[in-house]
């Protein structure tokens, strides 16, 4: 489930932070570590966009993201 992607090959985090649910956004970065997560975190889309740009842009879950993905 995790890994399903849309046509435009936004994962699931992507989705989660663009809609701004934070619990979903947790859950999903609890899922992955290290190499797996980073790969996670920084998977683009049609428009080479990673999770951590649309966290920047829909600052709803942009604080999740920083605060998790500051351990890496």
């Amino acid at each position: 489930f995790i890994r399903m992607k849309t046509n435009t090959g936004a994962s699931c985090l992507h989705l989660a932070v663009q809609h701004g649910n934070t619990n979903t956004v947790k859950y999903i970065l609890s899922q992955f570590d290290g190499e797996a997560l980073k790969l996670l975190v920084n998977e683009k889309i049609e428009l080479s966009t990673t999770p951590l740009h649309l966290a920047g842009a829909y600052t709803v879950a942009s604080d999740v993201i920083r605060t998790d993905w500051n351990e890496y």
